[in-house]
């Protein structure tokens, strides 16, 4: 869990506060073991973009919790990540299973879209409100 997720849950049960040791490898290290995949869901509560930067590789399919609009940074360092892998990439979000947009839409537009929702209601209510982005080569 980062920081800043860890300092949001402070009283959250579910935070356990004892270290453990994990080794760690890079997306592109995987996929040279054990191929390319067609999707990749990354859910690593706060630590999605530090995940993709061992990413060069184009996957099919990549999805990424954004908790907005207390993460709208993160989430727009992830579409860019993204879109350096893959300058084609298009992007698209749901709230729950059924994606938002009628189609997948350019980096720009989807940052664009994310802003937007993120000066509204949530921002003025501090509500964080969790969004799977998906992008597509």
């Amino acid at each position: 869990v980062s920081d800043k997720r860890k300092d949001e849950q402070q009283n959250d049960l579910l935070i356990n506060q004892s270290i453990i040791d994990v080794t760690s490898t890079t997306l592109d290290e995987l996929i040279k073991t054990y191929g390319l995949p067609k999707y990749i869901k990354i859910d690593v509560e706060g630590y999605e973009e530090n995940v993709l930067q061992g990413l060069t590789k184009v996957v099919p399919i990549i999805s990424f919790e954004a908790m907005l609009p207390n993460y709208l940074k993160e989430c727009e360092a992830c579409v860019s990540k993204l879109t350096e892998c893959n300058a084609c990439a298009r992007f698209n979000y749901s709230k729950e299973i059924e994606l938002e947009l009628p189609h997948y839409v350019t980096a720009s537009e989807i940052k664009n879209i994310r802003n937007r929702q993120c000066t509204g209601v949530a921002r003025e209510s501090g509500v964080a409100e969790q969004q799977c982005i998906r992008a597509t080569a």
